[in-house]
């Protein structure tokens, strides 16, 4: 068992916290201040929400709300430095098209609430409405960003376009399957009896052209 514990130091700057603001701290700022305490532990600082949500026994959205309020209290970060880790989460990401907006998760709400602050400056927006950790944007504003990072290269431009490029193939493939089952041919209404008209219809949409803005934009980065 080397995995490290708590350290004196730790422990200290908890309850000298704690002590500080004695008689003014409710129930939200001890749990806010043992949080912090929590995820500097080895056995948590890398787990996920849902990971010590389990661990806890509360429910994960209040794991996210811990940690972004623990990240407001403690972290102390400039713009720089969200700036930094932003360029770094969007050369890591994995990549999907869904009709003409690119996706990808953060699951950092601060870091998430930073992008659409640069992305609003510029009177640009991202769409979080359907998944709080996931950002949908278009391929303009998704250029935006990694040139303000200064991740417009043609390395990080190349793996986009691949990720991109393999969620494209998933659908297609679907379409595939769906036409080997369907024994009048490929007609729209054969098609529907399968699948369905609403399904038919984004079916349609993909092979009509899907993504016709990533293909503008992202193909023709340089």
């Amino acid at each position: 068992m080397n995995e490290r514990r708590w350290e004196d130091k730790e422990i200290n700057e908890f309850f000298d916290r704690c002590f500080e603001r004695f008689g003014s701290m409710n129930k939200n700022d001890y749990e806010v201040a043992l949080f912090h305490l929590l995820i500097n532990n080895d056995e948590y600082a890398n787990m996920s929400d849902f990971g010590i949500s389990l661990k806890l026994r509360i429910p994960e959205s209040k794991v996210k709300r811990l940690r972004y309020e623990e990240s407001l209290i403690y972290d102390n970060k400039e713009d720089i430095t969200y700036l930094e880790e932003l360029g770094l989460m969007l050369v890591k990401r994995k990549y999907r098209v869904q009709h003409d907006r690119i996706q990808f998760a953060i699951s950092d709400k601060s870091l998430r609430l930073f992008l659409n602050d640069c992305l609003m400056a510029e009177g640009r927006f991202a769409d979080s409405s359907f998944n709080s950790n996931i950002v949908s944007l278009t391929a303009d504003d998704l250029l935006f960003l990694l040139e303000k990072t200064d991740k417009k290269n043609k390395k990080v431009i190349a793996d986009i376009r691949k990720d991109i490029e393999e969620s494209k193939k998933d659908l297609p493939k679907t379409v595939t399957e769906i036409l080997k089952n369907v024994a009048l041919g490929t007609t729209k209404n054969a098609l529907e009896k399968v699948a369905g008209k609403i399904v038919t219809n984004e079916i349609s949409d993909f092979l009509d052209g899907l993504s016709q803005l990533v293909k503008e934009k992202i193909n023709n980065s340089k």
